[in-house]
């Protein structure tokens, strides 16, 4: 795996509560008869209680449209030298310690001159795939850009551009106890991973409760019938059945297998004419209580649920993600 880095302009200042970094980085190549292409990377990180957002800036600084193969984003973290680090993945570095990874599409191409921002959030709270960095007295934010149209790459070695923050103090540590029940609505029938979590989502978010319909009609299947959400594969399920993206479903309180669409049902046990226990948009019990701890984020503002935004379950009834 061939590395391509030049020295590092790192910037860092302080606005208030808030802390900023600034890493560049670019690389040239030689051209040996496949197009030159060269990428200047910039990022940005800012640390805010126990989130860390910032911008990603892309540039093709070579001579020919730049292929993307991915970028890769994360965070690591360094200890003092009294603390026995807890077991981490190694980070890009000695003495460094990869803690969580920041989920970033592909941009896709980028020809001659043009430029990308990619804007992220990364909440830091056990419970959204954080590992446990206690005792840790730095923290950094690494980024790798991969370029597929390399002379390099077309002999099998990877080719990316590697650029760190300056080290920052740790955000505070915090906890989430509420629970995902699910984050990529119809995309799959499990609960999604990481990457599926509202883009800023961390704890203090304030989580809303049904009564409002964008014609989604979001059912649940309470399988044990104990008023209550039941976690695991033999757990609760969520389907929909109105129009506004499942253009097969019935809306007849049941689950019509292959036309109403599923939203979640790890186990596949979903059956034609299986009754709904619960309508969570309208709160209308049928066959066992709804839920008032089944919530979901209302991460467009327009108070109903939408397919793909969260569905959390409050387990303090607080009406906030902790």
């Amino acid at each position: 795996m061939k590395r391509f880095f030049c020295n590092a302009h790192l910037l860092a200042g302080s606005v208030f509560l808030l802390l900023g970094f600034l890493a560049v980085q670019t690389a040239n190549a030689q051209d040996d008869g496949v197009c030159p292409t060269s990428l200047e990377v910039t990022k940005t990180a800012f640390v805010r209680g126990s989130t860390v957002v910032g911008e990603i800036t892309i540039v093709n600084v070579g001579e020919c449209e730049a292929i993307i193969g991915g970028i890769q984003d994360g965070l690591e973290v360094h200890f003092p030298g009294n603390v026995t680090p807890p077991p981490l993945p190694p980070g890009s570095t000695p003495n460094w310690w990869f803690v969580a990874d920041i989920p970033i599409a592909n941009p896709g191409d980028i020809p001659v001159g043009g430029q990308v921002t990619i804007p992220y959030s990364r909440c830091l709270c056990f419970g959204i795939g954080r590992r446990d960095w206690t005792g840790a007295n730095s923290m950094r934010n690494v980024v790798r850009v991969f370029l597929d149209n390399r002379p390099e790459k077309a002999r099998g070695n990877d080719v990316f551009y590697e650029t760190r923050s300056e080290s920052f103090t740790p955000p505070e540590v915090c906890r989430l106890f509420d629970r995902r029940i699910d984050l990529d609505g119809t995309a799959s029938t499990g609960p999604g991973g990481l990457a599926d979590w509202d883009a800023g989502v961390c704890a203090g978010t304030p989580l809303a409760r049904w009564g409002l319909s964008n014609g989604e009609g979001i059912d649940m299947f309470d399988n044990d019938l104990n008023g209550d959400w039941t976690f695991g594969p033999r757990g609760d399920d969520l389907h929909l059945e109105g129009n506004a993206t499942c253009a097969t479903g019935i809306r007849n309180a049941s689950h019509e297998l292959g036309l109403d669409c599923k939203v979640l049902d790890i186990d596949g046990s979903l059956l034609t004419g299986q009754p709904v226990t619960c309508d969570l948009e309208f709160q209308i019990p049928f066959l066992s209580p709804c839920p008032p701890k089944v919530v979901f984020h209302d991460a467009d503002g327009d108070g109903a649920y939408d397919n793909g935004e969260d569905v959390i379950y409050d387990s303090n009834l607080n009406g906030i993600l902790d």
